[in-house]
């Protein structure tokens, strides 16, 4: 699991620096031990992120009850408040990657917040992961 959580913060790296955001994005460790890229295919070109992330819950717990995956995870964008990462945002609030992961259809996923910096460079900066929690 721990290696698949890692490839999703490597995923929303990759699109933070050449980007400069993401929509939710999914990832899977296959029967054989693969991890592999997960997107979700729409009807129409331009979808709201509530929508893809919709798509993704339902096709990896879809893959999952089928036997196609040993555990499946999501990357998402959001915004948290917290005092302790800069820059804060009004409010205190600040900008986080949220990872969802799951390795049985049972069991809720567990979510987990990485808050991060992204510099004027482009390098981004993930700080410690705040809460984790099932969903």
């Amino acid at each position: 699991m721990e290696k698949l959580i890692q490839n999703i913060v490597d995923q929303a790296d990759y699109y933070l620096k050449h980007a400069g955001e993401f929509f939710p994005f999914g990832a899977v460790i296959t029967k054989t031990g693969e991890i592999r890229p997960v997107s979700v295919l729409l009807d129409h070109e331009r979808p709201d992120a509530a929508e893809v992330l919709d798509g993704l819950l339902k096709q990896l717990s879809s893959g999952l009850a089928a036997g196609d995956y040993l555990a499946v995870g999501i990357g998402l964008q959001v915004l948290l408040q917290h005092t302790h990462v800069e820059p804060r945002l009004e409010g205190g609030i600040c900008t986080a990657l949220e990872i969802r992961v799951s390795d049985s259809v049972t069991k809720p996923f567990r979510v987990m917040a990485l808050p991060y910096v992204q510099e004027e460079t482009g390098r981004v900066i993930f700080e410690e992961f705040l809460r984790v929690k099932e969903s």
